[in-house]
């Protein structure tokens, strides 16, 4: 299944407005969070650097698969926009971190499922369930979803940092196939 990397808003005329990077938001909410993990950072510079690559030529992915066509071009990508839906997600994710919501048993179980090759979507899913079934009331739940697949994304790195990049690349994935109009919504509402 094909997904986008770039996601197009739409203005209420019809009219394409600036893009939403997906990689780029989940990039910024991780630089935002950054941890005092020598290790993490390391990670999350390597992380950046492979993204800017991959913007410049096009033709590399990590994975050895061809990579997907972008639905519009980087020069439409606002920079911008990405970073304040980075930073806004990330203060939401750091909320969650501090009344507890985000248990290490829930980041242990992504480690181990990671660390043996058998992270599905449905297990990354239902652990954001898990972790759902504890946020206040008065929290959009497709805001707080996202937030909670950043932010173990986040500490997943920072308890194993050389499953930062797997990780990001895997909840880019889980964003775009079952996040994308909540994005694309979020990018018209700045």
């Amino acid at each position: 299944m094909k997904s986008l990397k770039y996601l197009d808003a739409i203005s209420p005329s019809g009219t394409c407005m600036m893009g939403v990077d997906v990689e780029l938001v989940i990039l910024n909410f991780l630089k935002h969070s950054s941890s005092q993990d020598a290790d993490y950072n390391l990670a999350l510079r390597i992380l950046e650097d492979e993204l800017q690559c991959n913007d410049l030529d096009g033709d590399l992915e990590t994975d050895g698969n061809t990579p997907v066509p972008r639905k519009i071009d980087v020069s439409e990508v606002d920079d911008e926009l990405c970073r304040q839906i980075g930073a806004q997600l990330a203060e939401l994710g750091d909320r969650f971190e501090r009344e507890g919501m985000i248990k290490k048993e829930v980041v242990e179980s992504i480690v181990q499922d990671l660390l043996n090759e058998s992270l599905s979507e449905k297990r990354f899913s239902d652990l954001i369930k898990s972790v759902l079934l504890n946020i206040p009331p008065g929290i959009e739940q497709e805001k707080a979803t996202v937030a909670i697949a950043l932010t173990l994304t986040k500490e997943v790195g920072c308890a194993v940092p050389n499953l930062l990049q797997n990780l990001f690349h895997y909840t880019s994935q889980f964003i775009r196939g079952n996040y994308l109009a909540y994005l694309q919504q979020f990018g018209r509402q700045r």
